[in-house]
């Protein structure tokens, strides 16, 4: 992104797009040489001051990248400790509004997932209306959706001495209550048409474009369920509380990408943030994970009062520190329906796999009965097993029995057992002995009301079509 430092504009009435801050650019440049002199490449950078209104949250550094850093190697940028990249698609030109794609934003989206570097993708907004902010929001949702993002789409909207100065020009003339109007309904416009698609949204802007009585209202945006990125380059930030990201210089350095890059860091709530959906639940397949000098991934459950969500279409994955020994961190963020959510599970990096065994384990075992035999179904753990093990028992005998499923989450055993219960199989080892959620058996009568049976008969236990056949299905859970 190319920020020029433009507070002058937010100050002084008689501004016109011609002149430029220069001094405030100078007097930050020598600051960020002397602030930034000890680090050469990014893994030893230093995170800026922790804002006071961040104490308590996560802080994951991280960058963006356009078409002006070259060729990147993205693999040397993930070595150097980078955990994700807000990657351009595209921008409007100043002069008039024309649309224009990165002539690397393909190239850098397929690297930078190869190398295992989350993604967000973000678009040079020059729009002045909110019709011109929906054509840009367009473009940028159909580059977007060649590609399973991690993270946001981002509107940037910055100064540039060009069309969009000019229409702020024009609004400050009308007073500053109507420059913040027509701002925040330009944003406003192009980050719902990237939600109404699915995609959870921010917008990156200064500090004195976020804060100013003339800027853009960003509280009324982040009630909007929509993310603030602000680009501020100093040690310190003082800032609203709206905001999820902070670019705190334009000139750091990354192996793998010649020349300056900007560095931004990431806050994220240790306490999940829910958005309103408080049935939300994540849970990992590993408690650590054996060091392999390669990014090592969970797999992550995310369920809605139980039921299991699809990843890339109602949340998504991303990971943090995932390469050496030692805390690493799955970033979990809602799409679609359940967009404001985000979550952070740590995990280790360490000697050895660790299982979370609660990943492990089927669930929502029902059985019914008939003609003789039992059906049981079961809902398949969220985490990768080999196999199912049934196992069932008759109340004259203290043997049990057991047969492998190849895999099935549905099988009929001959024979009504007094006792079933199911587990998980990886390797020689056995997760779970979970029995049956229905406390009762019912066999099916009138075989014309089977395709409307519900299991466990809970809806149908008035009727003449059923018989009850055994009260206790299983009365002893643990062995």
């Amino acid at each position: 992104m190319n920020l020029s430092t433009k507070e002058d504009k937010l100050i002084d009435k008689n501004y016109t797009p011609a002149i430029s801050a220069r001094i405030a650019s100078l007097i930050v440049a020598l600051f960020l040489l002397v602030f930034f002199a000890s680090s050469s490449v990014f893994a030893g950078t230093s995170l800026p001051s922790t804002p006071p209104d961040r104490e308590g949250y996560y802080e994951f550094l991280g960058i963006d990248v356009s078409e002006w850093q070259g060729s990147i190697d993205w693999n040397a940028v993930k070595d150097d400790g980078v955990n994700y990249a807000f990657i351009r698609a595209g921008a409007t030109t100043s002069s008039n509004f024309d649309l224009k794609t990165d002539s690397k934003f393909d190239v850098n989206m397929e690297g930078a997932k190869a190398a295992g570097i989350a993604r967000g993708v973000y678009w040079y907004s020059q729009a002045t209306n909110e019709d011109e902010a929906v054509a840009e929001a367009k473009k940028l949702v159909a580059l977007a959706k060649k590609y399973d993002l991690e993270l946001p789409l981002v509107m940037d909207l910055e100064f540039s001495d060009g069309r969009f100065d000019n229409a702020y020009t024009s609004w400050r003339a009308n007073g500053s209550e109507y420059a913040k109007k027509r701002m925040t309904a330009v944003a406003d416009a192009f980050l719902s048409y990237c939600r109404s698609q699915g995609y959870p949204a921010s917008i990156y802007l200064s500090t004195s474009l976020a804060g100013s009585t003339t800027g853009v209202d960003t509280t009324s945006l982040v009630n909007n369920s929509n993310e603030v990125w602000v680009a501020h380059y100093a040690s310190n930030l003082s800032a609203s509380s709206d905001y999820t990201m902070w670019q705190f210089t334009s000139t750091g350095r990354v192996n793998g990408i010649k020349g300056k890059v900007d560095y931004d860091v990431m806050y994220v709530d240790k306490k999940a943030t829910k958005a309103g959906n408080p049935g939300l639940n994540a849970e990992a397949s590993n408690d650590m994970l054996k060091y392999t000098g390669s990014p090592v991934t969970i797999n992550v459950n995310l369920t809605d009062n139980g039921k299991s969500l699809t990843l890339n279409q109602d949340y998504t994955v991303s990971y943090i520190d995932n390469v050496n020994t030692g805390t690493a961190y799955a970033l979990v963020k809602g799409k679609g329906d359940y967009i404001g959510y985000t979550e952070v599970i740590p995990f280790q990096i360490g000697d050895e796999d660790i299982l979370n065994s609660n990943e492990l384990e089927p669930s929502k075992v029902v059985t019914s009965v008939k003609g003789g035999k039992t059906s049981v179904k079961f809902t398949p753990a969220s985490g990768r097993v080999d196999n199912y093990r049934i196992e069932y028992r008759n109340s004259d005998s203290d043997e049990w029995e057991s047969v492998m499923t190849d895999g099935k989450t549905e099988y009929v055993i001959d024979g009504t057992p007094k006792q079933i219960r199911v587990s998980s199989v990886l390797g020689k080892d056995i997760y779970g002995l979970v029995t049956p959620d229905n406390s009762q058996k019912y066999e099916i009568i009138d075989g014309s009301v089977e395709a409307d049976y519900k299991l466990g008969g809970q809806s149908l236990l008035n009727s003449d079509k059923f018989k009850e056949i055994n009260e206790e299905v299983s009365d002893d859970v643990v062995i």
